[in-house]
């Protein structure tokens, strides 16, 4: 089972929230500012509700904490979120391996998160740029099978027909443990990433 309690409060009222790019070019500042939690009893997955399961086939308990802020005014947006999370209560599956051997437990992918994203929506024109840098961190290294990544980029955004037909590009920078031992190593050598993408709602 999986249990989730959320609250969102916006100060300024209500306003459009679904989307992140401000197109309509609010007048009136819009700002919501959420937070939530969820437990996550017995779950399969190595990351909770998502990825592999874990090696020797067991079970993780889950505690999930999040926190984020949506801000919007003028063509300008904000949005920015974290995201904490601790596995407890490791049951082995009893998985074995090639040689019929125990996989030994391993341990919860334990660690938070951060990301913000500034955009900006060129007057009269539907297009929009954005800058966006986020990362995630093992809580202790000694107690977490999770690997420390950054990425840092920036993109461009063309709406033909608002968020239902828009053409998007980025660029971004991949980085983290597995590139490099120290973070300045690690951007040296990472990896580039481009992206183009049109999507297409109805």
């Amino acid at each position: 089972m999986l249990y989730v309690a959320r609250v969102v409060v916006s100060p300024f009222g209500k306003f459009e929230d679904d989307y992140e790019g401000d197109l309509e070019r609010s007048e009136k500042p819009g700002l919501a500012l959420a937070g939530a939690y969820a437990f996550h009893h017995q779950a399969i997955g190595e990351r909770s509700t998502q990825g592999e399961i874990p090696q020797d086939g067991g079970t993780t308990d889950f505690h999930h904490v999040t926190s984020d802020v949506f801000f919007k005014w003028y063509g300008v947006s904000l949005h920015s979120a974290f995201h904490w999370r601790r596995g407890f209560n490791r049951a082995n599956g009893g998985a074995v391996d090639e040689d019929m051997m125990p996989i030994a437990t391993v341990a919860a992918r334990n660690g938070l998160g951060w990301f913000g994203q500034l955009g900006w929506v060129v007057p009269k024109i539907p297009f929009e740029i954005v800058a966006r840098y986020g990362f995630v961190r093992a809580r202790s290294p000694g107690e977490t099978s999770m690997p420390w990544r950054d990425e840092a980029g920036g993109g461009v955004n063309y709406y033909i027909a608002n968020h239902n037909l828009k053409l998007q590009l980025d660029y971004f920078r991949l980085y983290g443990a597995d590139t490099g031992a120290g973070v300045a190593d690690a951007a040296r050598h990472g990896t580039d990433r481009i992206r183009l993408q049109m999507q297409i709602a109805f």
